[in-house]
C-alpha cells in the first residue's frame, strides 16, 4: 500500500526534472535550444531563443552571430548585418562573424564592405579557405580578375573541396557579365 504513493512521488520528481530540462534557464541553454531550431530550419523559434539568450547575457557574441545567421536564412539582410556587427563589437576577432557579415554585404551588393569583411577574416585566420574564395568572388565582381585568381588558387590550396563550388559561382558571374554586355 505504501508503494503506490512513493511511485507517484518518483513520477512527480521525474516530471519536474524533465520539465526543467525542457525549460532553459541560462543563456547557454537558450543558445543550445536555438541552435536545434536553426538546424530544423525553424528560424522564427531560433531567433526567439537567441533573443532570450541575449536577454540573459547581453554581451553574448555567439548568440548575436547565430541570430544573425537565422535572419540571413530568412532573407533579412539588414537584421543579419546588425547582429553580426554587434557580435563583432563584443568580439572583434570573431572570424565567422566577419565572414558571414561579408556574405550578407555581398548579397546586398555592398562589394567594398564585403571585401573588407573577408579581408579581416583572412587577417585573423590565414587558413580560412572560404574567406579567400569569397574575397576572390568579390574581386571578380569588382573587375580585379588577376587578384581574384590568386585568391581562388590560395583557397584551392587550403581546401581542394572548394574548387567545384567556386567554379560554379565563377561561371555564373561570367555568364551574367556576358548577358549584361549584350543588353
Amino acid at each position: 500500500m505504501f508503494k503506490l504513493p512513493w511511485f507517484f512521488v518518483f513520477l512527480l520528481i521525474l516530471s519536474v526534472s524533465v520539465s526543467m530540462a525542457q525549460s532553459p534557464s541560462s543563456a547557454k541553454d537558450y543558445l543550445r535550444r536555438a541552435d536545434i531550431y536553426f538546424k530544423q530550419n525553424n528560424f522564427n523559434e531560433a531567433i526567439a531563443n537567441y533573443s532570450k539568450a541575449i536577454e540573459r547575457k547581453p554581451q553574448f557574441a555567439v548568440a548575436y552571430h547565430n541570430r544573425g545567421a537565422a535572419w540571413f536564412a530568412k532573407g533579412n539582410l539588414q537584421q543579419a548585418m546588425a547582429d553580426y556587427s554587434t557580435a563583432l563589437y563584443f568580439d572583434p576577432f570573431f572570424v565567422l562573424a566577419h565572414y558571414n557579415r561579408g556574405c550578407a554585404r555581398k548579397a546586398e551588393g555592398n562589394l567594398r564592405g564585403a571585401f573588407d569583411d573577408f579581408d579581416r577574416a583572412i587577417g585573423i585566420d590565414s587558413s580560412y579557405a572560404a574567406a579567400f574564395g569569397q574575397r576572390g568572388i568579390v574581386r571578380l565582381l569588382l573587375g580585379e580578375e588577376a587578384k581574384a585568381q590568386k585568391d581562388f588558387a590560395h583557397a584551392y590550396k587550403l581546401d581542394s573541396t572548394m574548387k567545384t563550388q567556386l567554379e560554379k559561382q565563377i561561371r555564373e558571374i561570367k555568364q551574367n557579365f556576358k548577358l549584361s554586355k549584350v543588353d
